[in-house]
């Protein structure tokens, strides 16, 4: 279960709410800006932090509406698959000098200026996680189109990941409404995936599940 939740977890540096799991009510959960995974405390293999304010997760969970066995396979998504994959190593460093601000405050008698951190030449960062390129394909800017609603390509195929790790089939219980989410059960989890809005997908390629 931890493989699964470690796709969830938000790497946002700037919004640190959702870098790790969380515990509401007897469920745990882990979040990114699109995407959700939910699954009883007692299916859980590794430790959850305690928060005394985790996000309200739980709110916006919709009620199941249905039970659809989804039949999608990763082959569907090859062609969306356009951009080089990357392997990284290490990991970002915060510059010391600006605090993570890029620049450094310049002044003289009564005048301000900013200026680019000469530390980090103005990106914020002192060291560099390093990446290199796999050989493989990832996603590019691409869509996954079910029931009228568009989701990013990137995330609803985590439902297929899910899937690969728990060897469970993809069940659709909450078929969604125009730009509101899906929410899926694989075994013991449940997946919430949020749809992006029509205007968002203009000249970029689409997968149409049925």
């Amino acid at each position: 279960m931890a493989l699964v939740f470690s796709l969830f977890v938000s790497n946002d540096s700037n919004d640190t709410r959702l870098n790790a799991p969380f515990e509401i009510s007897g469920y745990a959960y882990a979040a990114d800006s699109y995407s959700m995974v939910r699954c009883p405390t007692s299916q859980c293999d590794f430790e959850i932090p305690k928060r005394k304010n985790p996000p309200k997760a739980n709110e916006v969970m919709p009620a199941e509406n249905c039970s659809k066995l989804m039949v999608v396979e990763k082959e569907q998504f090859d062609f969306l698959k356009t951009e080089d994959e990357y392997h990284f190593t290490g990991k970002d460093v915060e510059c010391r000098v600006c605090a993570g601000n890029g620049f450094v405050k310049w002044e003289f008698e009564h005048w301000q200026k900013d200026f680019d951190c000469p530390n980090c030449e103005g990106s914020g960062l002192s060291e560099n996680k390093k990446r290199t390129k796999t050989g493989g394909k990832t996603f590019g800017i691409s869509f996954v189109k079910m029931n009228n609603c568009y989701f990013t390509a990137a995330f609803f195929h985590k439902l297929l990941q899910v899937r690969d790790v728990l060897g469970c089939d993809i069940i659709l219980t909450h078929n969604p409404e125009i730009e509101k989410p899906a929410l899926f059960r694989i075994g013991a989890c449940e997946v919430l995936i949020a749809p992006v809005r029509f205007a968002s997908i203009a000249n970029y390629p689409v997968l149409t599940i049925a």
